[in-house]
């Protein structure tokens, strides 16, 4: 059979595999692949998590099924972009953040014929960049499921510029810090759009950012309200005053309406209402806004439906660490955590 391995909704591998495959085995293919450390890896199927010394045949996966993999929120290194050869040939390709272009080049060449040209000899262009090998996809704002265009000339030769121009250095958005200080990649997440992401200068105020977040939502700039943890946050301060570190979120709400973001219950002792899945049940738990993911995860296993048993928990495909704070995963009240329970 054949089976896939899908990463926050994008499908990073598909090999084949038999019932009798075992999961120690899925996850050292996994690993290699896509050169992660094997015990970061969490798989689940339908909400149950996979023991490694089971077999794949035990968890009655299907022909073509797929096991949502998990990772560490620190160790969260792997996206795919789509690679755009031409309308008709078009290749998802899974790459840890911090790749070089070098690197997607390496990758591309894997895959295209070598029949059509050497990818070698072309130009890679994401947005209004000319990708240079040297420079980490990072630094061009590359994330999930960016589009980037593989643009070759007729003769297979790839041209020179006339002239010598740092794409990314000129920037209106600074992705190179003079300063030699790395920008930070922030998600902004929004109670009625899709929550999108910027790279942010840590050391220059939110605010700074309002433009660009205007164009991204039509929110104009004096209506933006930054809230981290359900308290709205000074737009003067810069990143690194409010400890917002890479990859973070913080919630955007335009203030022209009323309570658009989840905000904690108002009462003395500052607690939340979390709902955990295990998708036959719910289990809503009232807990304190400072509440750590291992404290939740001993009152889960504590629960009756539950009874000990080893479990992990994820919030919108991202795996939790138990020695972290639910908010820093911008979990708030009512929030929906998904709950992965041992194969009984």
């Amino acid at each position: 059979m054949l089976l896939r391995i899908i990463h926050r909704g994008n499908e990073l591998l598909t090999f084949p595999a038999e019932l009798s495959t075992r999961v120690t085995d899925v996850k050292s293919l996994i690993a290699n692949s896509l050169g992660l450390s094997r015990s970061d890896i969490i798989l689940t199927v339908d909400g149950t998590y996979l023991e490694d010394s089971r077999s794949l045949g035990e968890y009655e996966i299907k022909e073509f099924g797929s096991l949502q993999l998990h990772l560490p929120i620190n160790g969260q290194k792997i996206f795919s972009v789509r690679v755009v050869i031409s309308p008709e040939e078009v290749y998802s390709i899974p790459l840890r953040s911090h790749s070089t272009v070098a690197v997607l080049r390496s990758e591309i060449k894997k895959r295209v014929p070598t029949q059509s040209f050497d990818p070698q000899d072309a130009f890679l262009v994401y947005s209004h960049y000319i990708l240079e090998d040297s420079r980490m996809l990072e630094e061009y704002g590359i994330t999930d499921n960016a589009g980037i265009t593989v643009a070759h000339t007729f003769n297979g030769e790839k041209g020179t510029p006339s002239e010598t121009y740092d794409y990314c250095n000129d920037s209106k958005d600074n992705l190179c810090l003079a300063s030699g200080e790395r920008m930070i990649r922030v998600h902004f997440l929004l109670a009625d759009g899709d929550p999108f992401t910027f790279m942010l200068d840590p050391t220059k105020p939110l605010r700074n950012a309002s433009k660009s977040i205007e164009l991204e939502t039509e929110i104009p700039p004096n209506h933006q309200d930054f809230i981290i943890s359900g308290v709205k946050v000074d737009p003067n301060m810069t990143p690194h005053e409010l400890e917002l570190k890479e990859g973070e979120s913080l919630y955007l709400t335009d203030n022209r309406i009323r309570d658009i973001y989840p905000s904690p219950p108002k009462n003395q002792n500052n607690e939340m209402v979390v709902v955990f899945d295990l998708r036959r049940y719910r289990i809503r738990m009232t807990v304190p806004c400072d509440c750590k993911v291992s404290e939740v995860m001993r009152a889960l296993q504590a629960q009756r439906l539950i009874n000990g048993q080893r479990i992990d928990l994820s919030f919108n495909g991202t795996h939790l660490d138990p020695r972290k704070h639910l908010h820093e995963y911008g979990i708030t009240n009512e929030s929906v955590v998904d709950v992965a329970t041992e194969f009984l």
